[in-house]
């Protein structure tokens, strides 16, 4: 019963600047064990147990671990909960095309980077406190913004950085996929016929969007059902999904359709490897 009076009391005695500061670093790792949560919840329901199961599982003790220490004031779970969110975050730069940068993106990170930050700074000055009984509290909104102005320089250095890493090596790609879709085109005999009403009759890139131009013979194609040439779409574009290829180059595909002057387009996006394959 004494130790936990002494524990309250220890607790009541530390500053409430230091206290305040500690708290939003706890709710933003709990938000971010609440996100894994949902992931893995999601992925139960929906493909079983797998690998990612149990990484998801991993991060969920992982961020509530360190919600726990940064509540106790743990200098280590603090420095730790920033660098894992900032690897986080980076990571998802090495799958191109990456994170896309919008003004949302930037206010939740900045949110985010200022919140762990103050969880550092709040459990350097209670470990200050504690060991010397120096309460240096009221510097803790100065010395927050010199760390999240130094932690958001680091972390903006190194998302560009990679950003443009990225956009070299994507062009390199784009020189190597082009001139092997050139290459395929040459070995086609086109027009290749695909059925009695449909034949391709050329395959070229506007920009960084391929382009499978179809004409429709014997049906009117202003009455026909723009599904009807859906599963025959989806196989053209899914051939760059195997092998990760429209994910790596964000690749565009227009398959499209025409019969005189009429076209009628079917757009496929990375967004579309997702699908279940029927």
């Amino acid at each position: 019963m004494n130790h936990q009076e002494d524990e309250c009391n220890q607790e009541k005695v530390i500053p409430q600047k230091i206290r305040l500061a500690r708290n939003p670093a706890v709710f933003i790792c709990l938000m971010q064990c609440a996100v894994y949560i949902f992931i893995t919840g999601s992925d139960w329901f929906s493909s079983g147990i797998d690998n990612t199961l149990w990484v998801n599982l991993f991060f969920i003790i992982l961020w509530g671990v360190l919600a726990f220490g940064i509540y106790k004031y743990s200098r280590v779970c603090a420095v730790t909960a920033l660098l894992l969110y900032v690897i986080e975050k980076l990571s998802f730069e090495l799958i191109p095309p990456g994170q896309s940068f919008s003004f949302i993106w930037l206010i939740v990170t900045f949110l985010w980077l200022l919140c762990f930050s103050r969880g550092i700074i709040a459990c350097w000055k209670q470990n200050k406190y504690k060991k010397k009984n120096i309460d240096d509290s009221e510097r803790i909104y100065k010395h927050t913004i010199t760390l999240v102005v130094i932690v958001l320089a680091l972390f903006h250095s190194a998302y560009f950085g990679m950003k443009e890493v990225q956009k070299y090596s994507r062009n390199v790609l784009w020189q190597a996929f082009y001139q092997s879709v050139m290459e395929d085109k040459s070995k086609i005999p086109l027009p290749m016929k695909i059925n009695n009403n449909l034949t391709i009759t050329d395959i070229y890139f506007e920009q960084h969007t391929l382009i499978v131009e179809h004409q429709v013979s014997h049906e009117k194609l202003a009455d026909l059902p723009i599904a009807n040439f859906y599963a025959h779409a989806r196989k053209l574009y899914s051939r760059y999904c195997a092998n990760d290829v429209a994910t790596s180059l964000d690749l565009t595909m227009i398959v499209r359709f025409a019969q005189g002057y009429e076209t009628r387009d079917l757009t496929f996006t990375p967004k579309d490897c997702q699908f279940k394959k029927g």
